[in-house]
């Protein structure tokens, strides 16, 4: 009996992850793509980051994606800006490198690359769980991704891999692209912020 509400529970939290991604995937859409990308995904973190999605119906789960990304939807995009703005600088800069074989800057985009990600990751997590003003909400992300280097390469990777995944599994991407990712992040940044937390009551206690 343990075994089948256990199942039951994993089962019911699986659907739900999916229906999160077909809400993320229409409020893509309904922005336009560029537009929908900061709000969808910050309301989606938001979302996942909080238990009380698993106790929603689908009709309510669509209300607080809908309500999330309203209020979100000027402000993310305003910081989501900067983000673009970056993409832009490391695509013309591998453009103009593979161009012109310029090998010794090969190493330099892939390391602004995995820099970018795991900044834009860190973001996403923090101002969806944290209150950051100002400076903070850039540089508290940059702190934590050099703090804890095995989180910040786990969180890039695991976002590359489960891209390179669907690249392979296009069917999945309507039920669980975005999401997994999420997932990820919010499971790694919360072992780096754990981590970070018990090295400052180690100094305190010091």
């Amino acid at each position: 009996m343990n075994r089948w509400v256990t199942f039951n529970k994993y089962m019911m939290q699986g659907l739900q992850w999916m229906l999160l991604n077909i809400y993320w995937i229409i409020f893509l859409l309904l922005g336009l793509g560029v537009f929908g990308f900061f709000p969808a995904t910050l309301t989606l973190v938001t979302i996942l980051s909080e238990n009380k999605y698993q106790q929603q119906n689908f009709m309510e789960l669509f209300a607080s994606f809908w309500r999330l990304y309203k209020e979100n939807f000027i402000r993310s995009n305003l910081y989501g800006f900067m983000y673009i703005a970056i993409a832009f600088v490391i695509y013309w800069s591998t453009i103009t490198a593979l161009s012109n074989n310029l090998q010794i800057l090969y190493p330099w985009i892939i390391l602004l690359l995995i820099v970018y990600v795991a900044h834009l990751a860190y973001s996403f997590v923090f101002k969806a769980t944290q209150s950051l003003k100002g400076l903070d909400k850039i540089i508290q992300p940059f702190l934590v991704m050099l703090t804890c280097p095995i989180e910040t390469i786990g969180m890039v990777a695991s976002t590359i891999l489960w891209l390179i995944a669907l690249d392979f599994f296009f069917v999945l991407v309507p039920l669980f692209s975005a999401n997994i990712i999420v997932i990820c992040w919010l499971i790694l940044s919360k072992q780096a912020i754990a981590k970070i937390q018990q090295k400052q009551k180690q100094l305190e206690g010091n």
